[in-house]
């Protein structure tokens, strides 16, 4: 399984959380100058979300030692953030007026055999 391969998957896996949740997607992987927006997508409360998923292929146990999360380092944050305010800005929604939006991280750890997988979701990272 190429990296590729897995931050596919991952995506899939987080969008298919987020539809459970209610949450409507709106768009993947989205691009501007910023950056590419991995998911957009409008929360129950018809908030904006702008995700980045973060995906590894592991052995899923208790002493795991590697985490996705430390990839979403200050210079991706920032990047994802102005990224996410283009977006907010250029889109022509009643419900947003304000252009406001929130950034959450979701992280995936794909089992090594594709027997399973664990997500993490953090909220307004930014």
């Amino acid at each position: 399984m190429s990296s590729k391969d897995v931050g596919d998957l991952g995506e899939s896996l987080a969008v298919d959380y987020l539809q459970k949740k209610g949450c409507k997607i709106i768009a993947r992987n989205w691009r501007c100058r910023f950056a590419e927006l991995d998911i957009i997508a409008t929360d129950p409360d018809n908030t904006l979300l702008i995700v980045e998923v973060k995906s590894s292929k592991t052995i899923i146990d208790k002493s795991a030692d590697f985490f996705p999360e430390i990839h979403f380092n200050a210079t991706k944050r920032n990047r994802v953030r102005a990224a996410g305010l283009y977006y907010a800005n250029a889109q022509k929604d009643p419900t947003n007026k304000d252009g406001g939006f929130r950034v959450d991280l979701i992280c995936v750890d794909i089992d090594q055999d594709k027997k399973g997988f664990r997500i993490r979701h953090y909220k307004n990272v930014t």
